[in-house]
């Protein structure tokens, strides 16, 4: 027995081979009633009959002997649709995911930038500046020296400030009750000269003692007035040494103010070390 290699027969053969398999992988499938199902290629039909080609057999079926055709061209678009959509899906997912990791990535660096910079802030020395101390001094005495860091020129300022600023307002009130005893007086001097008689005549003992305690009035109102001077004048003066010691100081170059109690008496000093 012998074998010959035809070319030709061997295309032709591989050919039809390649088409059996694309007609059966893409085919239409025909059911029919009794339950066989034929698949092929569906390429011609009438009212009655359709005809089928499945590779290189074409078959003639009536049409009253079908149940049901299913086209593969009608049927491939839908299932390559849902593929699509699966995909984009997928796509969709994805891309999701990624946005939420890179969200969580920049949510985390911006976080750990902020701790970052708060912990430098932390290491980072407060400035403390000549102007920032003199402003705070104007505005409350002692301020600025606790605020370059002098708690006992600060503690010392604040108290001969508030203690001067007291005295002052007691002294106001002082004045001011002196002011009214005083005019009270008046009015009772010349509401008795009214009731006794008019001037140019001997003083009768009602108008001595009125008199008397104008007098008085007057002396305890000079006195309350002078005094209201003097704290007045305390008030300025330790208003003005604060603000002279913030604006004298400069840190390193010479020491400021030293307070100090010993036994016998209260000391307070102020040194100018240049």
């Amino acid at each position: 027995m012998s074998f010959k290699f035809r070319p030709y027969t061997t295309a032709a053969s591989l050919v039809g081979a390649i088409c059996f398999l694309t007609s059966s992988l893409f085919a239409d499938k025909i059911i029919l009633k009794s339950g066989a199902v034929i698949e092929g290629e569906v390429f011609h039909q009438t009212s009655l009959l359709i005809r089928v080609r499945s590779g290189t057999v074409v078959q003639t079926i009536n049409k009253a002997d079908i149940k049901r055709i299913i086209f593969e061209e009608a049927r491939k678009p839908t299932e390559e649709e849902k593929l699509r959509a699966e995909a984009r899906e997928h796509a969709r997912l994805a891309d999701e995911a990624r946005a939420a990791r890179e969200a969580k990535l920049a949510e985390e660096a911006r976080k750990r930038k902020e701790a970052e910079e708060k912990a430098r802030n932390a290491e980072k020395p407060r400035e403390i500046t000549h102007a920032g101390a003199i402003w705070r001094s104007a505005l409350i005495p002692g301020w600025g020296q606790y605020y370059t860091g002098r708690k006992r020129a600060a503690l010392g300022f604040g108290a001969a400030f508030g203690f001067s600023a007291g005295l002052k307002l007691y002294t106001v009130a002082g004045a001011t009750h002196a002011r009214k005893d005083y005019l009270t007086s008046v009015n009772q001097l010349l509401i008795a000269t009214v009731i006794i008689g008019g001037p140019g005549r001997t003083l009768s003992g009602l108008e001595y003692v009125r008199l008397d305690e104008r007098q008085n009035a007057i002396r305890r109102m000079n006195r309350k007035t002078n005094q209201d001077v003097y704290a007045t004048g305390l008030l300025a003066l330790a208003y003005a040494g604060n603000i002279i010691d913030v604006v004298l100081y400069k840190p390193g170059k010479y020491s400021i103010v030293s307070f100090g109690v010993d036994s016998s008496q209260a000391r307070f000093a102020y040194s100018l070390d240049f």
